[in-house]
């Protein structure tokens, strides 16, 4: 299985390439399994950190599915595309979006703090 792990600690990838420019950017405490990118299908949530701003959000469940980040559709990008959109800078804000398997395809957002164990909206 291939994976992207856009932590809270920020930086690890299965692959060398998602790392190379990232170093010193931080990401919100999510875990993308990330074989079936690139396919349309938006990265799969295979794990929540404990209290990351995506953990306390409390809305973001594993399974779902990545579609949006900052209002771009992401779900034919590659991990490799979607690691830089997702990790920044400590402190600062990201907006993704999400599908839910099992329900209508109708996405909700989250608004999250990049290192942080808080959530802005």
């Amino acid at each position: 299985m291939e994976w992207l792990d856009v932590s809270t600690w920020g930086c690890c990838a299965a692959r060398e390439e998602f790392v190379q420019d990232l170093p010193a950017r931080i990401g919100v405490g999510i875990a993308f399994d990330a074989s079936g990118s690139g396919e349309g299908m938006g990265l799969r949530v295979n794990h929540i950190k404990p209290g990351s701003s995506a953990d306390k959000c409390y809305r973001i469940k594993q399974d779902d599915r990545l579609c949006s980040i900052d209002h771009e559709d992401v779900r034919w990008h590659s991990a490799g595309q979607i690691a830089p959109l997702i990790l920044g800078q400590a402190g600062t804000r990201v907006r993704l979006g999400f599908e839910r398997p099992g329900t209508p395809k109708i996405p909700f957002e989250v608004v999250l703090t990049r290192g942080m164990g808080t959530v802005l909206s």
